[in-house]
């Protein structure tokens, strides 16, 4: 990967941007930094009052697990995990033993998950297997507590970014707060950190659950306003999507595809993805007033990009896999005028990848499937 300071001393400080043109032959499902600033382009696709078969009233927290292609709930009354499938139907009950208000569910890797419980301010690690119903005990996960004294107000929500293994939690109210948590090299809760900077106590509302996206924007559920809300990795707000369709929003995850799925209470489903009938054209002006052009092409044996630029620079093109983990790229300096990158692609390769171009302080990054 390259690093950051790669553009020509003698490069103008005003940072460039772009006109994106999406092509797709196949089909781009979403991009994946858009989706905190785009949440108003989203619309209901499934909605399901209540989850036929579970009988709690109080789910609190979704997480979707690409290892099973399944979605895992928690109930905060119960302390139940659900496993349901990407249409809301039930698959299992797990229950639980000795864990005490849980609210929060996030996939850390595999069968390996994050669970947080509000009023005692832990987030804990525990193992749900693939199948079966037999009781999970909190005794045999391990517990990193956050904060004590909360009362009703604690950890309500929980998010691994998978891309750099660094695990988010949100305290609901007075006052909100957003904690980043590092792991060490087998995934167990290392130190915490409160995020003062993200300054989410000024944002009105309240924090009951956060999703952390691969480009370092966040998705935080704010169940009294019944909103959605897109932030930056700083705080700034980008977008809201609307919830007022829903009872009590709880909890909220990300499908490698771009679909958001978000559940309440008693037991509702809600699914949202953006609307196909929207514009793909978006357009940024840079600070002088000048445009440059972006134009994405992708086919079945190679993707291309195209970049009308006004200031010689360096520039990269490369691929990732949904993890964040590096799968092709290639470098070249890139001079003021029309510039092409192309990257083949191997006939094996299929799925959801994210594709990102950066060209002197500028990037830009698209999620694709082939």
């Amino acid at each position: 990967m390259l690093t950051e300071g790669i553009m020509k001393k003698n490069l103008p400080q005003i940072l460039p941007y772009i006109i994106i043109i999406l092509i797709s032959v196949i089909s781009v499902k979403s991009q994946a930094a858009s989706i905190a600033d785009s949440l108003n382009k989203y619309v209901i696709t499934l909605s399901i009052p209540k989850i036929n078969g579970i009988q709690d009233s109080n789910i609190s927290g979704v997480t979707n697990n690409p290892s099973s292609g399944t979605l895992y709930l928690v109930d905060n009354n119960s302390c139940s995990i659900y496993e349901v499938t990407k249409s809301g139907s039930l698959l299992r009950r797990i229950p639980t033993s000795g864990f005490d208000d849980l609210e929060g569910i996030a996939n850390y890797s595999g069968s390996y998950f994050f669970v947080s419980e509000e009023q005692r301010g832990n987030i804990v690690r525990i193992d749900i297997p693939a199948t079966g119903t037999e009781i999970i005990y909190k005794k045999n996960g391990i517990v990193k507590n956050i904060g004590t004294g909360w009362d009703n107000s604690g950890i309500e929500g929980v998010s691994c970014r998978s891309s750099d293994s660094l695990i988010f939690a949100v305290k609901e109210k007075d006052p909100a707060r957003l904690f980043t948590i590092y792991t060490n090299k087998t995934g167990i809760p290392d130190s915490v950190v409160e995020n003062y900077s993200f300054n989410l106590e000024s944002k009105g509302g309240d924090a009951a659950d956060i999703f952390a996206l691969p480009g370092g924007d966040f998705l935080i559920v704010n169940e009294e306003k019944k909103a959605l809300m897109g932030y930056s990795s700083t705080g700034k707000f980008l977008s809201r999507l609307d919830l007022s369709c829903m009872q009590q929003p709880e909890g909220v995850t990300v499908d490698t595809d771009g679909s958001i799925y978000v559940v309440g209470e008693p037991a509702e489903f809600f699914v949202f993805r953006k609307d196909s009938t929207s514009s793909k054209r978006m357009y940024r002006k840079n600070m002088a007033g000048s445009f440059l052009l972006n134009t994405w092409k992708i086919d079945m044996n190679s993707i291309g990009v195209e970049l009308t630029v006004p200031y010689e620079s360096d520039a990269s093109f490369d691929l990732f896999s949904i993890s964040g983990k590096k799968i092709l790229g290639r470098g070249k300096h890139i001079y003021p005028g029309k510039n092409i990158f192309r990257i083949d692609i191997a006939k094996e390769l299929s799925g959801v990848y994210l594709c990102r171009v950066k060209a002197g302080l500028f990037a830009e990054t698209n999620m694709i499937e082939f």
